[in-house]
């Protein structure tokens, strides 16, 4: 490379040690996979086999096709999942989708695939929003 160093590949005990893409100034490591094999990026102390690390409010995560078709993910300050899709959709293909909490969705479940199980209320929107809920026996 010409001009100044972009940084360096080594071994480092910052964080955990393993091998590191360390920055010019031996200050930052920009990648680490640590001795028991964890892969971080933006962070130094990988607890995964694969982390992404970055406090600021924007992707932490792509997945592509190409240059212009991918999708994002980002966990936000309070730890909820984003995840933003260029096409527009986020399909689950012949799976169940169990959305749990509390009871921790109930053992009856149906077999097969294409499920959705919803612990709680399910709301649909567009325009007009619209709630729907578990029916009394009157259907109240």
């Amino acid at each position: 490379l010409s001009g100044a160093s972009q940084g360096y590949w080594g071994y480092t005990t910052t964080g955990s040690s393993g091998i590191g893409m360390i920055s010019a100034d031996g200050n930052n490591t920009r990648l680490l996979i640590t001795d028991s094999g964890n892969v971080g990026i933006g962070t130094t102390t990988p607890n995964k086999r694969f982390q992404v690390f970055n406090t600021i409010a924007d992707d932490q995560f792509r997945i592509s096709y190409d240059s212009t078709r991918y999708a994002d993910f980002q966990v936000d300050s309070a730890g909820d999942l984003i995840i933003d899709a260029q096409g527009g959709d986020v399909r689950l293909n012949d799976e169940s989708l169990y959305v749990c909490a509390g009871g921790s969705c109930p053992s009856g479940i149906s077999s097969g695939t294409g499920n959705a199980i919803i612990e709680g209320d399910l709301y649909v929107a567009n325009d007009n929003p619209a709630a729907m809920g578990l029916a009394t026996s009157t259907f109240e």
